[in-house]
């Protein structure tokens, strides 16, 4: 028999509300990178990623960056439900 923590429940919540929203943010700024060239000024073109892989190639490396690190954090909330259950 096992024996569940009196507060596990609210802080799987708290955790799993986290993890869906970074996984909305990593998702929604590929989304606008596609969507508004101009976005990625700022953030991406001067950048580590920018200067590192040049500006021609800065879009798709920095989506596929985004994209390994949601499916991670969709790894996790998949771990965390599965633990509430």
């Amino acid at each position: 028999m096992t024996a569940k923590a009196a507060g596990l429940g609210i802080i799987h919540k708290i955790l799993m509300f986290f993890v869906i929203i970074n996984i909305i943010g990593d998702i929604g700024n590929v989304v606008l990178w596609l969507g508004i060239p101009s976005s990625r000024a700022l953030s991406l073109n001067t950048g580590l990623i920018g200067n590192a892989v040049g500006a021609g190639n800065v879009l798709i490396a920095g989506s596929v960056i985004l994209i390994i690190v949601a499916v991670v954090y969709i790894v996790s909330f998949l771990g965390l439900f599965k633990k509430m259950k």
